[in-house]
């Protein structure tokens, strides 16, 4: 469930393909509690993650993938900048291309079969 406290708000920051889903799925089992995002997700993601939409310290880690200089559909950046919102972060790294071709497969995987495996 929620937090029993609001706390700091963390960001758990990627580019996408980078892994977030699977660090989110990891932090709910460790902790416990929900997990948010800052952007509008699939009904596939709200019903997995019974805190989207929630971006607050209710929740251990609040979804972005904002980046500095363009935003990647994240309601929390405006314009491209962040807004300075998140107390905190946790940054998710993967190596680029391993990325590229994930999120590739994942916007190709209603239209095309997976061309390459992550």
């Amino acid at each position: 469930g929620f937090a029993g406290e609001a706390g700091p708000v963390v960001a758990l920051a990627s580019f996408p393909g980078s892994g977030n889903t699977w660090a989110r799925e990891m932090l709910e089992a460790a902790t416990g509690v929900l997990t948010g995002s800052s952007m509008q997700e699939t009904p596939q993601l709200q019903a997995r993650f019974r805190g989207s939409g929630h971006a607050s310290g209710w929740v251990v880690a609040v979804k972005t993938h904002c980046a500095g200089g363009r935003a990647m559909s994240d309601e929390l950046c405006q314009g491209g900048q962040f807004r300075g919102w998140y107390e905190r972060a946790v940054l998710l790294v993967r190596d680029p291309a391993a990325a590229l071709r994930a999120e590739f497969n994942r916007q190709a995987s209603t239209h095309l079969p997976c061309l390459f495996m992550s």
